[in-house]
């Protein structure tokens, strides 16, 4: 088995660790002009995201990441798989949520500068909702092949 870059390496390290104390250390990891994308939006710069991480997990009760084996990697990208627990005092009474995703990671002089998530959105909050939980359910039953 190849060995991981040690950006990738970094990657691992730091969200695996980050919580609101140490925000400061997204610095280490991202370009000054990261591209940020997931369902929910694209940030602009590692300030930016700085500042949208800390909103995220000041609104959490705890978030863990359990990372995989990276799917690709080379000196410059990466297909990082992951599973992001949580819990938030409004979704799934406060329980546990598990969210399979991938990250799709680019570098640029040794620090990440696209950094793309893929997840459902489902899973991760409207099956969470009461009503809308049940229909989201529902309705992913009835197309699933």
């Amino acid at each position: 088995m190849e060995s991981k870059p040690d950006w990738l390496v970094c990657f691992g390290n730091i969200w695996q660790q980050l919580d609101t104390s140490n925000m400061d250390s997204i610095d280490k990891l991202y370009h000054p002009e990261i591209i940020f994308q997931d369902p929910c939006g694209t940030i602009n710069g590692r300030d930016q995201l700085k500042q949208h991480m800390a909103e995220l997990y000041r609104n959490v009760s705890a978030i863990s990441y359990e990372l995989m084996e990276p799917i690709g990697s080379s000196q410059s990208t990466a297909a990082q798989p992951w599973v992001m627990t949580f819990r938030h005092p409004k979704l799934n009474s406060g329980n546990n949520i598990s969210v399979n995703g991938v990250s799709i990671l680019k570098t640029q002089n040794g620090l990440i500068i696209s950094h793309r998530d893929y997840f459902d959105m489902g899973e991760m909050i409207y099956e969470s909702i009461p009503i809308l939980g049940r229909v989201v359910t529902h309705l992913k039953h009835k197309l699933a092949p």
